[in-house]
């Protein structure tokens, strides 16, 4: 990318449903932006906002485009690719809520776009910004098994996709930035609950270097959990990733001072967590990251990594209910 003289780039934010808004509570708070308007196909939704922070409405996402420097895309999936492109296109950096398109294709075009015009490309895999993920890379050495289980109610947000597409693609993503192996084979199943897509999905992934990753979602379990556990030579570490906390239980070697044998000792480590808002670490980031030329911490690569192992699982579970029920998925 070409350096850049921005010191407070003008921000807008495309798409203000449920979590979108959030990202115009945050990007109004920062100081190291200006946000200067909003986005909304419901103009009604879009003007309650507005009016809320204190920003101008637009119904047509593109008349922001001569005033930003960088945009939040916070649409519906399917519309990732088209609003994504046009900002890219233009010159303008953009932060893409996960997943980064519906096809990989589409996610490798977004990435060539930018490139060709020196943006940088930011994907809000959320979870990475967690302050017990961030100091999880202090204490994590070498994952044999990873377990993840990320459970929670039914609500009426993301139903355009399935769970593997909505929830697990966080840990997805997570686990891809532990464990550098190439993936040697995968066992999934799902079910359709109160949609026509898998509304609850376990997975299996087995790594080249015979490393596992079990993976649980759910958006159909009343009561949430939302927990990762990592085995490794030597150790055990558990991961709450609403309390932000981690802890762990390590097996050391000590040598006794008076026979001057060595003991072997299970320890239980509690680490310390700086607690703190995974969206403002996520949306300064990418703010920073427009200020200073530097690649996010989750690039467009990392989005169209997890995306593709998204889409291997939805098409496995599909397979494998078509292949034992012997009728269509849903």
């Amino acid at each position: 990318m070409e350096e850049t003289n921005l010191k407070r780039p003008c921000t807008a934010v495309i798409g203000v449903g449920s979590l979108g808004q959030h990202h115009v509570k945050v990007l109004k708070s920062l100081d190291n932006n200006e946000l200067v308007g909003i986005s909304d196909i419901d103009e009604s939704r879009g003007r309650q906002i507005a009016d809320k922070f204190g920003v101008k409405y637009y119904k047509d996402y593109r008349e922001l485009l001569s005033l930003v420097d960088a945009v939040s895309i916070v649409v519906s999936t399917p519309a990732h690719y088209e609003v994504a492109k046009f900002f890219l296109e233009n010159g303008v950096h953009t932060l893409i809520e996960k997943p980064i398109t519906t096809t990989v294709e589409e996610a490798k075009k977004l990435i060539s776009i930018a490139r060709k015009n020196n943006c940088l490309v930011q994907v809000g895999h959320i979870e990475r910004f967690n302050p017990a993920v961030m100091k999880l890379k202090e204490v994590v050495n070498n994952p044999m098994y990873i377990e993840i289980d990320r459970l929670g109610p039914f609500s009426k947000r993301s139903l355009e996709v399935g769970v593997v597409l909505d929830l697990m693609i966080h840990d997805i993503d997570i686990i891809l930035s532990l464990v550098p192996n190439r993936i040697l084979r995968m066992d999934a199943i799902g079910v359709p609950v109160f949609t026509p897509y898998e509304d609850i999905a376990n997975v299996r992934l087995t790594f080249d270097n015979y490393s596992l990753a079990d993976l649980s979602a759910s958006r159909v379990t009343p009561d949430g959990q939302r927990k990762l556990r990592i085995y490794q030579p030597e150790g055990y570490i558990t991961l709450n990733y609403e309390n932000q906390e981690i802890y762990a239980y390590q097996m050391i070697e000590e040598e006794e001072s008076n026979s001057g044998e060595k003991k072997r000792e299970l320890v239980f480590n509690t680490y310390q967590v700086l607690p703190g808002e995974p969206l403002r670490l996520e949306l300064k980031h990418f703010i920073n990251c427009v200020i200073n030329n530097l690649t996010p911490e989750v690039s467009g690569e990392h989005g169209r990594n997890a995306l593709e192992i998204a889409l291997e699982i939805t098409n496995k579970i599909k397979e494998n209910w078509e292949k034992t029920l012997k009728r269509p998925f849903s």
